[in-house]
Formats: C-alpha cells, sequence, structure tokens
C-alpha cells in the first residue's frame, strides 16, 4: 500500500484494490521465471555431480524434470512473497486455491517424471547386467507407481475444488459389493500380473508358445500381456487367462535336442555297419557343442532298411545357431556314409497300372526305387 499509487489503491474488485490483483499477477509471473532460472542451475549442478559417476547419456536427461521443477520452486516463492509484500487477505485467500492446485499438479508430473528416469536408468543395469528375470518387474511397479500418483493427485484435487472426499470414499464401501462383481475380471487379470511377475515363466523378450499361439512376449502389462506372433501379428492375452495357460519357453532351454535316423539299405554288411557306427560316434565326440551323452546305435533292423538312430544335445546360443551346427553334421554323417560306400534306402513306392478305360488292371506291381 505504500507503494501503490491512489487510482490503484482506490478502484476495487471484491472489496480488494486492483492493485492488489495487479501484484498477484505480476508476483505469478516473476515467481514462475525465478522458480525456472533457479530450477535449471540446480539441475545443471546435479548433473554435473552425475557426469562424474553416470555415463554422459544419463545427464542430459535431468532437463525432463525442470519444468515441473520449476513451477514447484515457483510456487513456494510466491506464497512467502504474497504474505511479505502485503497482499489483503481476501485476495490471497480467492487466489491461494489455484497456486495449491498447481503446486499439485506440478509435484504429480515430477514424480512421473522421476519414476521414468529411474525405470529408463534401471532397465539399463537390468539390460546391461543380463538380469532379465527382473525386466517385467521392473515395468510392471513403474505402472503401479504411476497408477497410484494420479490417484492420489485426483483425490486432491477433487478436495481442492471443494467435494467432499471423505463422504465419496465411504460411498465407495457402500457400493463396494455391486463395484467387486462388475470387476472380476480386472480384478482375475491384476492377481494374474502379479502371478506372472513373480512366477516368471516368461519374460519380455522370450520367445513362448501358449495354446496354439506362438510369438515373442513383448510387454507384461497390469491387464494384459502382448505377444508378437510368427506372422508379426500383436495378440493381447488377457493376464488372468495368460497365467493359467501351459506355457511353454523356448528361450530359457540350455541346449537343442538333434535327432535324427539314417535308413541304410538292407545289403550293408556288418562290417560296414560297425565301421559307420563308428565314424558317426567320432563325428559326435569331434563336435566342440555337442553335450556329453550322445549317442549313435543302430535301433532297427526291417525289411526296407537298417536304422541308425543319432540322438545328442547341441548348445548353442540360439535357434538359429542350432540349424547352422544342424546342418554340418548332416552333411558330415551324409559324407560319412558315402565315404563307405553305402547308400540310404529309401521307401518302396507301389505303382498301379490303369487301362485306357480308366479301370484298373489286375496284378497291380510293386517297384522299389533305387538311390
Amino acid at each position: 500500500d505504500t507503494l501503490l499509487p491512489d487510482g490503484l489503491k482506490k478502484a476495487t474488485i471484491l472489496t480488494v484494490p486492483i492493485g492488489h490483483w495487479l501484484a498477484i499477477l505480476i508476483l505469478a509471473g516473476v515467481a514462475l521465471g525465478f522458480g525456472l532460472v533457479i530450477a535449471r542451475l540446480l539441475l545443471k549442478a546435479l548433473g554435473w555431480a552425475a557426469s562424474l559417476r553416470l555415463t554422459q547419456g544419463t545427464v542430459p536427461r535431468l532437463r525432463s524434470v525442470e519444468a515441473p521443477l520449476g513451477v514447484i520452486l515457483a510456487v513456494v516463492f510466491y506464497r512467502q512473497v504474497v504474505i511479505l509484500i502485503g497482499v489483503q487477505v481476501v485476495a490471497r485467500g480467492a487466489t491461494d486455491w489455484i497456486a495449491v492446485a498447481v503446486l499439485w499438479l506440478a509435484s504429480a508430473m515430477l514424480c512421473l517424471r522421476l519414476i521414468d528416469l529411474a525405470g529408463d536408468y534401471l532397465r539399463t543395469l537390468v539390460v546391461h547386467e543380463d538380469h532379465r528375470t527382473s525386466l517385467a518387474a521392473l515395468i510392471l511397479l513403474r505402472k503401479v507407481a504411476k497408477v497410484l500418483i494420479l490417484a492420489v493427485l485426483t483425490v486432491q484435487i477433487l478436495e481442492i475444488l471443494g467435494f467432499d472426499v471423505t463422504t465419496a470414499i465411504a460411498a465407495l464401501g457402500i457400493g463396494g459389493l455391486a463395484l467387486a462383481l462388475g470387476a472380476q475380471k480386472t480384478v482375475e487379470n491384476l492377481v494374474g500380473s502379479v502371478n506372472v511377475v513373480a512366477d516368471r515363466p516368461v519374460e519380455v523378450g522370450d520367445f513362448c508358445k501358449f495354446g496354439e499361439i506362438s510369438g515373442t512376449i513383448e510387454d507384461i502389462g497390469i491387464r494384459s500381456t502382448r505377444v508378437r506372433t510368427t506372422a508379426r501379428t500383436i495378440v493381447t492375452v488377457p493376464n488372468g487367462a495368460f497365467a493359467a495357460m501351459q506355457i511353454e519357453n523356448f528361450s530359457a532351454r540350455d541346449s537343442f535336442l538333434f535327432q535324427t535316423t539314417l535308413s541304410l539299405r538292407p545289403a550293408t554288411s556288418p562290417g560296414q555297419l560297425t565301421s559307420i557306427l563308428a565314424e558317426l560316434r567320432a563325428i559326435l565326440a569331434a563336435n566342440a557343442q555337442i553335450a556329453p551323452g550322445a549317442r549313435a546305435n543302430l535301433i532297427e533292423l526291417t525289411r526296407a532298411a537298417l536304422e541308425v538312430e543319432i540322438y545328442c544335445y547341441v548348445e548353442a546360443p540360439d535357434y538359429a545357431a542350432f540349424l547352422i551346427t544342424k546342418e554340418r553334421l548332416l552333411i558330415a554323417m551324409l559324407a560319412a556314409v558315402t565315404a563307405n560306400g553305402l547308400a540310404l534306402a529309401f521307401p518302396p513306392s507301389r505303382l498301379e497300372l490303369v487301362s485306357e478305360t480308366g479301370a484298373p488292371r489286375t496284378g497291380a506291381v510293386e517297384a522299389r526305387t533305387s538311390p
């Protein structure tokens, strides 16, 4: 009042001099500028300190919290200074709810962005340390934390706007039974999400099969799990149903089964058979990717062929590498068969002679194809 000219003191709005309302507007703008400057200086200092220990790629991401942090500092500065300069209580009371609402909004935004920063940083650590079992839990906790913050913000904003939040919460208890009956699937999916994260049958990035669907897990959410199928489509499965399915996780296997049968011609002599078995076993023993316990055995004598089974496990990082090893083994085995003067037996085919009228002739002829 000692600084305002008489014209701004005599004219009033809601019994408050216009000068006081102008002071609030000017102070709000000054406080916002002051808060943003202080926030930028604080984050630069924090970024410099973080650069001493963290990677350079982590520091620039702190800029995402500059705006909400600046608004929080501005509101705190405004609410203190507006009292010190002598703005009337009526004017302060008429505008203070706006400042409080802005403070809650900025605080919620700051928390959400801090959760994103922490989640991205922890995700980088999890991937770098190859702790894939923690990735799904991290994603779920990140989403749950955001939902809780938004719920708290909603309650506070409703209270600031004058709604009786206590009565509203009590009303939820009255309609709790109806809500529970209507939200059975939602609760089931939420419990399914907890089970999927706790039991860890699959992780994000795993290739799995459940039911008739095969694909790669792309996201495990609060309500559902998204799977990228082999046809490159997205299948969304409710977590309640997903947790109850029989899930086959191909990414979790430690080795790949290699099992094949060589059908040798019946004319193979015992000496040739002994020689080829020894060579097949040598091929398996010479390959460093073959796990211990590999075997090659004569398992069956039939009219059509002598059946030799090769059974082993291949230690490979992925399915593509396994196929390369499998291809090399098959070529080496085929070369061993040829080098011993042997040949693979082919199944007999039955030829039926048909007359020009289309009727089959009597006495079908059975012929065997030569290799």
